[in-house]
């Protein structure tokens, strides 16, 4: 009796595990789905910048000097902010400790404790958001942290890795330079015949609209970044809630297999003891 009200008690506490597995998986396919809505805003805003910063190429010229031969690069690196995420964690340190920057910032608790626990030192950690309102203040706060270093001459180049879904709740792995951009790629086309009116100096109007396409590339990174983590995290709280299941399923046989094995017990001592009361005109079946 007393080894099944043992599989009953474990029984109980795995229906209750269950049901907080089954909330955080709710949980983190909701995070995920606003993720992927504000990822689209996000890329159309990234676009639009990208547009203003041809026009700003066309009427500036060359632009701004090129970087130096020599690069000093830096690497940001968007990861956790919380656990039970799988392998993603350990899947974004892995490739931050291939780059070997001589700067790393990170973003994210979670993914920078991995970072640190892998023997990787760091220059800078920030909490990433949780939900996708908090996206843009975390993507200014990295914008104001980049421009004090870069105003310091700590770096000339920044890479950033950050996770990217796809095919549904897949993710993976990305890098990609932020800075300086690319503007080699915005510089086709032709000064249009009526230009766009502007009341700042053409270079510094320039430099404006290449702090915001960091910005948005920033902002961008950030929504892959939260999607991807809690990608991660609904594929890890549905394998343990595959598991509990099973173990559930397993817990219900033996909890059967013993209450047979007390019914026939229970049986036989009624056999037994009509055989005591009433000698041999009882007979076993």
């Amino acid at each position: 009796m007393e080894r099944l009200g043992t599989i009953r008690a474990r029984i109980d506490s795995a229906a209750q595990l269950q049901d907080v597995v089954a909330a955080m998986r709710s949980l983190a396919a909701l995070r995920m789905q606003q993720a992927a809505e504000i990822r689209g805003g996000a890329r159309r805003y990234a676009d639009i910048v990208a547009a203003a910063l041809k026009q700003a190429l066309l009427l500036a010229g060359d632009g701004p000097s090129a970087p130096p031969l020599r690069p000093r690069r830096a690497l940001l690196v968007f990861s956790a902010e919380h656990g039970f995420v799988g392998g993603y964690a350990e899947a974004v340190t892995e490739a931050a400790r291939a780059a070997a920057p001589a700067v790393m910032l990170a973003v994210g608790n979670r993914g920078a404790q991995s970072l640190i626990d892998a023997g990787q030192s760091l220059d800078w950690v920030l909490p990433m958001a949780s939900h996708a309102g908090g996206l843009p203040d975390v993507a200014r706060r990295i914008a104001d942290e980049l421009a004090s270093r870069l105003a310091a001459d700590e770096f000339t180049h920044l890479d950033v890795i950050h996770g990217q879904v796809e095919d549904g709740a897949r993710w993976r792995i990305v890098r990609q330079a932020l800075f300086p951009p690319d503007l080699g790629r915005f510089r086709n086309g032709s000064v249009a015949d009526d230009p766009p009116i502007h009341h700042l100096p053409a270079p510094e109007l320039l430099a404006r609209i290449v702090e915001e396409h960091v910005l948005a590339d920033l902002v961008l990174a950030a929504t892959e970044s939260l999607a991807a983590e809690n990608a991660a995290r609904l594929e890890a709280m549905t394998a343990a809630g595959d598991n509990i299941q099973r173990k559930l399923d397993d817990l219900g046989n033996q909890e059967r297999i013993l209450r047979q094995e007390q019914i026939t017990e229970e049986l036989l001592d009624v056999i037994n003891g009509a055989e005591l009361l009433f000698g041999t005109s009882a007979r076993r079946p």
